[in-house]
């Protein structure tokens, strides 16, 4: 759903409903939310890495890069932003 929210409604912390700008709402039980990314730093684009449609440095199971020889990993990589995570694809790194 693409849709801007006006209000959230709840009773006691148990989500009931949501308002949306148009005047429409919906029951909802379970509310998710897909956050913008914004990186840190432009190198990544600068050198020329190909990047996800979710802004991520796009990478191959070995963490290779679209850039022979450059590698990435954890979270600008991964829409799982924990540092188990991270530390997880720095064990897969490179050759």
């Amino acid at each position: 759903m693409d849709q801007d929210i006006a209000n959230i409604h709840h009773d006691n912390g148990q989500l009931r409903t949501v308002s949306f700008q148009d005047g429409s709402s919906i029951a909802i039980d379970v509310l998710y939310a897909d956050p913008i990314f914004k990186e840190h730093t432009s190198l990544p684009s600068s050198i020329g890495c190909k990047l996800t449609d979710k802004k991520r440095i796009s990478i191959t199971p070995d963490q290779q890069t679209s850039i022979l020889g450059v590698y990435a990993c954890g979270d600008c990589t991964s829409l799982m932003r924990s540092i188990a995570a991270a530390v997880a694809s720095g064990n897969l790194t490179g050759p």
